[in-house]
């Protein structure tokens, strides 16, 4: 706010207010302060809407990777089982492996009569 000279206060039609000469067109700013507030509110919750509907999106997302890494955990376990019950079909006689372990990411570990380890069981069920 600042003080208004003669002219504008004949100008304007200025109302004096405690030693300053206030404009009229106050009143006015501050309606449209108001209004601007109001849609500024408006605009926020618009934004946290959109901000918690992200999150959950995000969430939903979250879960479907959960789900699918469980299921290809179950698949690789089912296929880790489908090669032993290859290889107990074959006859143990002329199998020349044993299972040692089991391992998720390698697959089976076997080792041969020598105790060698082998890794490589397409070769060894082909």
């Amino acid at each position: 706010m600042s003080i208004a000279n003669i002219e504008q206060i004949r100008k304007n039609n200025y109302v004096l207010t405690t030693n300053l000469y206030c404009s009229n067109h106050l009143q006015e700013n501050k309606e449209v302060n108001i209004k601007n507030i109001a849609i500024f509110k408006r605009e926020i919750e618009l934004l946290e809407t959109k901000k918690n509907n992200l999150s959950q999106k995000i969430q939903q997302i979250e879960k479907e990777i959960e789900l699918f890494f469980e299921n290809s955990k179950e698949r690789k376990e089912i296929a880790i089982k489908d090669i032993i019950q290859e290889i107990t079909k074959t006859n143990k006689d002329s199998f020349l492996y044993d299972i040692c372990s089991l391992d998720c990411k390698k697959g089976l570990i076997l080792r041969d009569n020598n105790k060698q380890f082998k890794k490589n069981i397409k070769k060894i069920i082909e």
